[in-house]
């Protein structure tokens, strides 16, 4: 007996999987058909490929001649609207967002290399038999618009509105805070010799991209990085609404949800265009899978009403599913939110998108630990944890994971939040540098000797474990915090002994070498504060402050003749800055 193609094609398996994407839920409609190959997927790898090659030849270039286009990347959008640097990454964000209100959020899905990075994680993990499946939190949807304020307007209203506010209703209160420094005005920041100043190290590189790569599509879905971390969809989202250029349907569709199947951007397009007669969900990427797939070529890219119309003029729309309760909504706002805070510039390394990812990685994990109490089946995407009632031998190793991330989480909680106590603390404490350097040291039981004694045990707990501290990383400017209070109380040794440590990570630390050349002239041993700083002005000759103290290491070595050479250097090379 002859069976039928689409017979065959449900009857192999009890949940539908359409191309390895993720399996239909119960409320989609049965598939009628095979779902044929997006023909879209392999021109997009293209051009997503073609961008990484050119991000390549950005950065080949300025290897080769020392100077380039400043970084073609929105993060770069904040030093505009902060410090008036206009550069190729605002003018491109201005531009992708001008391109969006048109035709609607195509950046994200043809020329994103984040994107490009998930798509091929998904990709790798479905020809492993791993079928990403996205994770719906209302609450987490929030999450791309408030990291959108924060980066692109929250300096300019904290700078116009909250701080001006503050000084005219609280002036007590508005003394502690310190003012951000007035908009200097806009400059041609279009190119620049240093193209990497503002981009982290290749070692932090790598973990960001396997984070929002591999991690986080893993957790929660393809597209997880996108709907939940993404700044920039905190803005092309909304700007999507009023795009004309939409997924638009035809009256051939027959709601066979091949579209929805195929769709990796955790969007029901069934349901969109049965709704709205277009797809009016802003999380739609317009990457085309969806028209590429439709068996009946009922979907198709065009221009005419926008969303937000045809979401305020629709008689009904269908409920959205979620994963979560209200109550699990909050807790997983609460625990994303401590772990975005605990991760954020930790070691003066993280940066806010890898803290991003972590957070949600976090975030998700602790909410398949919740399950893992309440349900007697949990699964990770194709990964049983608990069946049956009983934990798995991935669930044992899946909650072994989950402990260890919790566990560098609260440990990361603690060294920042004892750090941020030593700071809070040191910025309280003022003794004047020259008071120090000319041997004025605070007084024993004095307030500024105990307030720089407490400072140094914060910053001490906060410090790595080579340094005494509890934190895994070192940071120089943590040592460098810990030899000034250490100077504060005339401790040279302990000075000295931090400053040496900074070197050690950081030779080429100008600051730091003058610090320790200055700490050994009030140790006495002037020859070597004189050698220390003749090897510092080797490598900053324009620096003016070495001139002067090397001048002052000379007069107390009674060598005039050096002491006035350098001196007057000192003089000629301060006058530009005095005038």
């Amino acid at each position: 007996m002859a069976v039928k193609e689409s017979d065959r094609c449900v009857s192999k398996r009890k949940v539908p999987v359409v191309a390895g994407v993720f399996p239909l839920l119960p409320e989609d409609p049965p598939l009628r058909s095979a779902i044929r190959q997006s023909r879209m997927a392999r021109r997009r790898a293209l051009v997503l490929g073609a961008v990484y090659v050119v991000m390549a030849a950005h950065v080949g270039q300025w290897l080769l001649t020392g100077r380039t286009v400043s970084p073609v990347e929105p993060s770069e959008s904040m030093r505009t609207l902060e410090l008036g640097q206009v550069n190729a990454g605002f003018l491109f964000f201005l531009f992708a967002i001008a391109a969006t209100a048109i035709f609607g959020r195509f950046f994200c899905g043809w020329g994103c290399h984040i994107v490009a990075l998930q798509d091929l994680c998904g990709w790798l993990m479905k020809r492993a038999g791993v079928k990403p499946r996205p994770f719906r939190s209302r609450a987490l949807l929030w999450a791309p618009a408030a990291l959108a304020f924060y980066m692109f307007a929250w300096p300019t209203v904290n700078r116009v509105v909250l701080i001006p506010a503050l000084h005219a209703l609280f002036p007590q209160t508005a003394e502690a805070v310190t003012p951000p420094a007035s908009f200097p005005g806009f400059s041609n920041h279009l190119m620049t010799e240093s193209f990497w100043a503002t981009f982290p190290s290749a070692a932090i590189a790598v973990v960001f991209l396997f984070v929002c790569g591999f991690a986080v599509v893993l957790l929660l879905g393809q597209k997880g990085f996108c709907t939940y971390g993404c700044p920039y969809g905190g803005i092309f989202a909304p700007v999507d609404r009023w795009a004309r250029g939409r997924i638009r349907v035809t009256d051939a569709c027959n709601g066979c949800g091949h579209c929805t199947a195929i769709c990796t951007s955790n969007v029901r397009v069934h349901e969109e265009v049965r709704d709205f007669k277009m797809v009016a969900d802003p999380g739609c990427m317009k990457c085309m899978d969806c028209v590429s797939v439709c068996p009946n070529d009922a979907l198709y890219y065009g221009f005419g009403g926008s969303a937000g119309a045809a979401v305020r003029g629709a008689k009904k729309r269908a409920p959205r599913k979620w994963d979560l309760s209200v109550g699990g909504e909050i807790a997983v706002a609460i625990v994303f939110t401590l772990a975005l805070l605990s991760y954020r510039g930790l070691y003066d390394r993280v940066p806010l998108l890898m803290a991003v990812g972590i957070a949600l990685c976090v975030t998700y994990l602790a909410w398949t630990v919740g399950r893992l109490v309440s349900q007697n089946a949990v699964a990770v995407q194709t990964l049983s944890w608990k069946k049956n009632g009983r934990i798995t031998a991935k669930g044992v190793v899946g909650i072994a994971a989950a402990g260890l991330l919790a566990g560098l989480t609260i440990h990361s909680a603690i060294v920042k939040i004892e750090r941020a106590s030593a700071e809070r603390i040191d910025r309280a404490i003022a003794v004047p540098a020259e008071d120090v350097f000319t041997g004025n040291f605070a007084a024993p039981g004095s307030e500024a000797a105990k307030d720089a004694a407490r400072a140094a045990a914060h910053y001490r707990h906060a410090d790595a474990i080579s340094g005494g501290g509890w934190g895994l990383l070192e940071v120089s400017a943590i040592g460098a915090r810990r030899a000034w209070l250490a100077l504060i109380v005339g401790d040279l040794n302990e000075a000295e002994s931090q400053l040496r440590r900074v070197l050690a990570r950081r030779p080429e630390e100008i600051g730091a070498r003058d610090g320790l050349a200055r700490v050994l002239l009030l140790q006495g041993r002037t020859d070597d504060a004189i050698h220390e700083w003749k090897e510092t002005i080797a490598i900053a000759p324009t620096n003016a402050a070495l001139h002067f103290g090397l001048a002052e290491a000379y007069r107390r070595a009674g060598r005039p003749a050096e002491e006035q050479t350098e001196r007057t250097i000192a003089e000629n090379l301060a006058l530009p800055s005095t005038r």
